[in-house]
Formats: C-alpha cells, sequence, structure tokens
C-alpha cells in the first residue's frame, strides 16, 4: 500500500474571465421613468462540493485529520491509497450572474509548500489520472495531474445560463502500474474551473 494522499484543497473557487480581457465586458439596459439607466451585468459562477457536509477538501485519507473542519469530520474519507485505487467526487456549479457563462477550462494548482516530492523530484501529479465527466458520462477532460497545471480544456466547453447548475464528476486513479519511488509522497491541489461570457464572445 503506498502511503500517500491526494489533497484536493478547494473545489468552491471558480474563475470567471471577461471577454476580452474584462470581467465586466458587457452591459444590459434597464429603462425607468425619467430615464435610461445602464446596468453591467454579472459573470458570477459559484462551485459547491456535493454528498459533504463540511466545506474544505473533497478527497482526503482521514476525515478526522485532512478531511475535518474544526472538530467536524468529513463524510468520504478515501483511506490511504494503494496502486490500482480510484475515487470520484461530484463538484456541482451554479451560474450565480446575470450572464450566459462559458466554462472552458479546468486547471490545478499545485501547493509546492505542503507536496512532498521523490529524492530525484518523483511528483504523485504526473501518474496520477484525472477524469473529468458530465451526469452523462461523457469525458470532458482527462490526463495526468500535472497536465491540468496549464489548463485542460473541456470538450466541449459547457454554456450555463443564469441559475443554470453544472455537475461535474471528477475521478481521480492511481495506476496499478505506479512503482515504489512513489511511496510516502504527497500532493496538495486546487481545482479551479475558468470560464467566460457568452455574449458578444464567440
Amino acid at each position: 500500500m503506498l502511503r500517500k494522499w491526494v489533497l484536493v484543497a478547494s473545489l468552491v473557487g471558480v474563475t470567471v474571465l471577461g471577454g476580452a480581457g474584462f470581467t465586466l465586458a458587457l452591459f444590459t439596459d434597464s429603462v425607468q421613468s425619467g430615464g435610461q439607466d445602464f446596468v453591467a451585468g454579472t459573470l458570477a459562477l459559484e462551485g459547491n462540493r456535493v454528498d459533504e457536509t463540511l466545506e474544505g477538501p473533497i478527497f482526503y485519507i482521514s476525515n478526522t485529520d485532512d478531511g475535518a473542519a474544526g472538530d467536524l469530520p468529513g463524510a468520504r474519507e478515501t483511506g490511504l491509497w494503494a496502486p490500482g485505487d480510484s475515487h470520484m467526487r461530484e463538484w456541482q456549479i451554479e451560474n450565480i450572474g446575470t450572464l450566459a457563462a462559458r466554462l472552458t477550462t479546468i486547471k490545478v494548482t499545485e501547493d509546492a509548500a505542503r507536496t512532498v516530492k521523490g529524492p530525484n523530484g518523483e511528483d504523485l501529479a504526473d501518474v496520477l489520472q484525472v477524469t473529468v465527466r458530465d451526469v452523462h458520462g461523457n469525458v470532458l477532460a482527462s490526463g495526468t495531474l500535472a497536465s491540468f497545471f496549464d489548463g485542460r480544456s473541456l470538450t466541449p466547453a459547457v454554456v450555463l445560463e443564469p441559475t443554470d447548475n453544472l455537475d461535474l464528476y471528477i475521478t481521480v486513479e492511481l495506476p496499478l502500474n505506479t512503482g515504489n519511488d512513489y511511496q510516502g509522497l504527497k500532493t496538495v491541489v486546487t481545482f479551479t474551473a475558468v470560464a467566460e461570457q457568452v455574449r458578444n464572445n464567440p
């Protein structure tokens, strides 16, 4: 059994990029008596864990250690990982803004200060396999965890109208052929979803 673990530090943050580099690039108009006001539309997404009672990580070994929030334990610990293990967690993204959003990319950031690498630079992110699926089981993005560091495009991109929800299913697998060089290593990462406005942004 490999004495290692993967912690997704947070899945609650969603990065929203506006067209042409502006967060609020477009406007919607509303007419009131006495004149016309122009009100900026908002591009805002919110990410939530599913089947967890606490805010915080979704992949964790111990529900009373790295999976705890204060004195409250997490609901779905993974235990120690061994080659061949895989775990799936659900991430729900909701469009809480007033503009339609196009979810384009999933990006991963590694917390270097909390990640433990091997003596020759071995990194669990290089061997862990990640697959992102939609509710129908379609693969939207896949690759090693490290391949998500620069961002992996969702194929196809997903459009969310205001108030729409999207359920993403993230599976992380430690391949069966993972060697002993990876025992005792740890990676701590954050997943971020990147979106852009749809209107006037082909």
